[in-house]
């Protein structure tokens, strides 16, 4: 094992958090986690720091590390099962396969509908008003981020908020030791949108693909996933650490 100390960065309002402000969360709101960032750098100021996200959560991570550049505050960061492509990876969880139409899209589409319905009354107090009805029909991430996402956020649609939030074009720009694990058989972050080119060209960037491992998965037993070993043996590199 590896004494790393660990702080968990949730997305607002999630996690049993109550908002406090008309705003939820998207996938490239970077102030959020910056903000984050600059407190733990504050009370730990001589203490490097790994980013690590996971699933949009990693595009968030990986879009703060392109936006920050050579100032990036982190020494490392670490995606794991990233969408890059935010549109591509919304439309892969729109095929009807077994397994978007039964398990993933379901899933995904109920947390976000009860992180709506949690919060629906302190967001009608901010100045952008939304299609109720409309919401109550919601049967789509697509169609969530269309009516909730870009709305709240002062975006045109969704597919302009996948846009400008889609986090491989920053990854040009990034500069500090950075790992991305994905898994060919994902089926919510595809291998096909993985900004390949990018990983040949940017020299602080490795990308480790595996055949398996589907969508934050790699499980080697009920109680510990394969993703977690290289994760720590990275950090460890970074940090100069030996294992207990």
């Amino acid at each position: 094992p590896y004494n790393f100390r660990t702080v968990v960065v949730n997305f607002r309002g999630c996690a049993g958090v109550k908002v406090t402000t008309p705003v939820l969360y998207n996938g490239g709101l970077t102030s959020d986690y910056g903000y984050a960032v600059d407190h733990i750098r504050g009370r730990y100021p001589s203490s490097k720091l790994v980013g690590i996200g996971y699933s949009l959560g990693a595009n968030l991570v990986t879009k703060y590390v392109g936006e920050q550049g050579e100032g990036c505050p982190l020494s490392a960061a670490i995606s794991v099962c990233n969408p890059y492509d935010l549109a591509a990876s919304s439309d892969a969880l729109e095929v009807p396969t077994f397994r978007n139409r039964r398990i993933y899209t379901p899933a995904m589409l109920l947390g976000l509908m009860k992180l709506y319905r949690r919060h629906h009354k302190i967001i009608e107090t901010g100045p952008v008003e939304l299609d109720v009805e409309a919401i109550s029909k919601i049967k789509s991430i697509r169609q969530f981020d269309n009516l909730i996402t870009a709305k709240l956020f002062g975006y045109q649609d969704g597919t302009d908020y996948y846009q400008k939030n889609s986090c491989a074009q920053f990854m040009p720009a990034i500069r500090v030791p950075f790992l991305a694990i994905s898994a060919m058989d994902d089926p919510v972050c595809p291998e096909s949108i993985i900004p390949r080119e990018v990983f040949r060209t940017n020299p602080h960037l490795i990308l480790a693909l595996t055949k398996y491992g589907g969508h934050l998965g790699y499980h080697e037993d009920l109680s510990s996933s394969w993703f977690e070993r290289p994760i720590a043996e990275f950090c460890a590199a970074v940090f100069g650490h030996a294992s207990a």
